[in-house]
């Protein structure tokens, strides 16, 4: 067995769990309260902003010219 097809089954309870998550069921076939929903949007936009300035962070550490602009890329295209 491959490393990556042992990680995949070691790693399908955990999958399987996610996919099935209430709010992940109830999000995909739209029956989420819209509270939950408007709290998970707000609390997805928080973390984006951090995530992107993760990203620009990295990018104002790089070195090469080509590595800043995909790392900065990233960040903008997370914005």
């Amino acid at each position: 067995m491959s490393g990556s097809d042992h990680l995949l089954c070691i790693g399908e309870p955990i999958w399987n769990a996610q996919k099935n998550h209430p709010f992940v069921v109830e999000l995909a076939d739209g029956s989420l309260d819209s509270d939950a929903f408007e709290t998970w949007i707000r609390q997805d936009y928080r973390y984006l902003q951090d995530y992107a300035r993760l990203w620009a962070l990295a990018g104002t550490k790089a070195r090469q010219e080509a590595r800043m602009t995909a790392l900065l890329g990233v960040a903008h295209t997370i914005l």
